[in-house]
């Protein structure tokens, strides 16, 4: 973070979800899930594919996925596009963690993996809800484990935020 503060100056904290990031992820999840089918829906019917627990879940949660509520989760991601675009203007940059904690250890249980996989997600969507670029660099260290940094930029700033993070481990 200060290498961030030398090289932009001044840093304001936002709030990127007035009504909290985990009132985000279900229309991420709801998206995710009819974009999946769409795409891949026939392919999974014709060959009855072996998925492992979750994303078979996942599937067939998505096969019976109701159009309203992708509608609706369409729209939802319309107002979260114009305010992360309005935050980042022409040459923002959201600076968040890329998990919410050290990642479950191997051997957790389905559930403790799911459950940290939903937290993860209320932070990791507001990039791909508003189709945004985002970077992920090994910023820091939680426990002796290694923790992530996130740089979200303005539409069409790939390259720009591949030069930051070039410049923070130059």
């Amino acid at each position: 973070m200060e290498r961030l503060r030398e090289r932009f100056g001044s840093a304001d904290g936002v709030t990127l979800a007035p009504e909290g990031l985990e009132q985000w992820r279900p229309v991420f999840q709801t998206l995710q899930a009819a974009e999946a089918w769409a795409a891949h829906g026939a392919w999974i019917m014709a060959t009855k594919p072996t998925f492992g627990p979750g994303v078979r879940d996942r599937f067939a949660a998505a096969a019976t996925l109701d159009p309203a509520l992708a509608r609706a989760a369409a729209q939802t991601r319309e107002g979260i596009r114009r305010r992360m675009d309005d935050l980042l203007g022409m040459d923002g940059l959201i600076v968040l963690p890329s998990a919410p904690g050290i990642a479950p250890l191997r051997g957790s249980s389905g559930a403790a993996v799911d459950a940290e996989r939903g937290r993860a997600l209320a932070i990791l969507c507001p990039a791909g809800l508003a189709g945004l670029p985002q970077l992920s660099i090994p910023a820091a260290r939680l426990q002796g484990c290694p923790l992530g940094l996130s740089l979200i930029g303005p539409r069409g700033s790939d390259s720009a935020l591949l030069a930051i993070a070039e410049d923070l481990f130059a």
